[in-house]
Order: C-alpha cells, then structure tokens, then sequence
C-alpha cells in the first residue's frame, strides 16, 4: 500500500511538472517580455547596471547611477515580426505576440535595429543584432 501511494505521489509531481512547462511554452513572446521587471544587460561575464524594460507603449531603459535608480520617461515603439523589416511598420507595433525579430526604432533619429531573438524565457533574453554580424545582446531577469 505505501509503494502504492508513493508510485502515485511520483506520477502526481511528474504530471504538474509537465504541465508547467507546458504552460511556459503557450506564453507568448511578448507576454514574457513584458512579464519581467527588469531586463539587465550583460556586458562580458558580468551584469551591468542598465537594460531594459518592455510595456505595451514601448521598451524602456534604466540606469542604476550611483545607487539611484533613473528610469526613461519616454519609450522606443517595436514590435515582433518573422520578417527583419528594413524599415520601421508603424502598423504592426502591438499587434504581434511572437516573431523570429524585434524590430525597434529610435525616437529622436528614428535609426531602426532589427534583432533575431535566438533565446527568450522568463530567465533571459539573447539576440542578434542582424545589421552587425556577430553582435550578440544578452539579458537577464536577475542581476547576478
């Protein structure tokens, strides 16, 4: 009887396991995107004190400057897309939940950088920027 319950506890936690991760699997992009506070920019081996943050209005940065924390008040629209747009389609900014790109324009100069998302979870973010091969941007959730 007590083999009986713990063979059945297993299939218990194996079965909520995989359905969490199912569940993980079903978010999409945007959604885990914006899910994070703060995505922290990883700068060699270390974790810098600036990145980003996603929202509905657009991607936003931060600085840690000497203990204080600066936030921009003003976002730079993107948008996901399976394409890497050249130019910036002001028509698809919200409307895709997942894409093979981040597309983002700058607001001021109005430069478009497309970056191929090579990895997103809610643990970290690493992408290619497409204009200059070679150049990986990599994220975190959490500074180490």
């Amino acid at each position: 009887m007590k083999k009986n319950v713990m063979i059945i506890g297993a299939i218990i936690m194996m079965l909520c396991n995989v359905s969490n991760i199912f569940a993980q699997e079903n978010r999409s992009m945007r959604s885990v995107l914006m899910s994070v506070d703060k995505w922290y920019y990883v700068c060699g081996d270390s974790t810098t004190y600036l990145g980003e943050f996603y929202k509905e209005s657009g991607i936003g940065v931060f600085v840690f400057n000497k203990g204080e924390l600066i936030v921009s008040d003003r976002c730079v629209p993107y948008y996901l897309s399976n394409e890497a747009d050249s130019t910036f389609d002001e028509s698809k900014v919200g409307k895709n939940e997942n894409g093979k790109y981040l597309i983002k324009r700058t607001l001021g100069t109005k430069i478009v950088y497309v970056y191929e998302v090579l990895k997103l979870d809610s643990d970290s973010l690493i992408m290619a920027d497409t204009k200059k091969k070679g150049r990986i941007l990599k994220y975190v959730s959490k500074k180490r």
